[in-house]
C-alpha cells in the first residue's frame, strides 16, 4: 500500500483552501498549485500542514544534531513525514530534502 500525502505551509493553505499566505517556507505554496498536483489530486490521500517557524527549528535541528544541512521546506517535509507516520500508522516513509542550507546560514533570510 502507498499513501500520497501533499505537504504545505500552514499560512499558505493553497492545496485544499485555495488561500495564499506570507509564509517562510522557499519553493513550496508559491502562490499556485503545481501542475503535477492539479492534474493528479484525486491521487493525493492526505495534506499535511506545517507552520513555517515549526519547519525551521526542524531545518536547524537536522544541522545541529545530524550534520544534515538543509533549508526550511526539508525540515517542513521530516514534519510531514513523522505526522504521516503517526496519523496512517505506517511504518516506512519516504521522503525528499530538496534544498540546502548555505543560504539559511545566518538569519537574514527571514
Amino acid at each position: 500500500e502507498c499513501i500520497v500525502v501533499a505537504m504545505e505551509p500552514s499560512e499558505s493553505c493553497t492545496i485544499l483552501c485555495g488561500e495564499i499566505g506570507k509564509h517562510l517556507i522557499e519553493g513550496i505554496a508559491d502562490g499556485f498549485i503545481p501542475g503535477i498536483i492539479a492534474r493528479h489530486r484525486d491521487i493525493l490521500d492526505d495534506v499535511c500542514h506545517i507552520e513555517s517557524d515549526v519547519s525551521i527549528e526542524e531545518m536547524r535541528r537536522l544541522g545541529r544534531e545530524h550534520g544534515i544541512f538543509v533549508g526550511p521546506s526539508s525540515g517542513a517535509h521530516l514534519l510531514a513525514a513523522k505526522m504521516l507516520k503517526e496519523k496512517h500508522g505506517v511504518e516506512n516513509v519516504v521522503t525528499f530534502f530538496c534544498d540546502e542550507g548555505e543560504k539559511y546560514i545566518n538569519d537574514y533570510w527571514l
